[in-house]
């Protein structure tokens, strides 16, 4: 699929990318998941020659990872919600 795609057979794109992945997976696997929804929400960008989403991962080097809001006040609204009871 790579070589029909027009790529060359020896191009490691796939390979560096794959890589980078999977050090993002990694890097965010302490976080919380409020706190990978923000990193992906900041860093989310539109590609308009392509016309699709992409992660800039220049603007991840603009959040400071260690110091990231911990949406601790979100949740505990949510728990202060009265549940609702449903007869079925």
């Amino acid at each position: 699929m790579w070589v029909d795609a027009g790529h060359s057979a020896y191009d490691l794109q796939w390979l560096y990318e794959l890589r980078e992945e999977e050090e993002f997976d990694e890097l965010l696997s302490g976080l919380t998941d409020a706190q990978v929804n923000y990193v992906y929400s900041y860093c989310m960008n539109w590609n308009p020659i392509m016309e699709e989403p992409f992660f800039d991962y220049y603007r991840l080097d603009e959040l400071d990872l260690e110091n990231l809001p911990t949406f601790e006040d979100e949740v505990d609204e949510k728990e202060e919600e009265p549940e609702i009871d449903l007869p079925f």
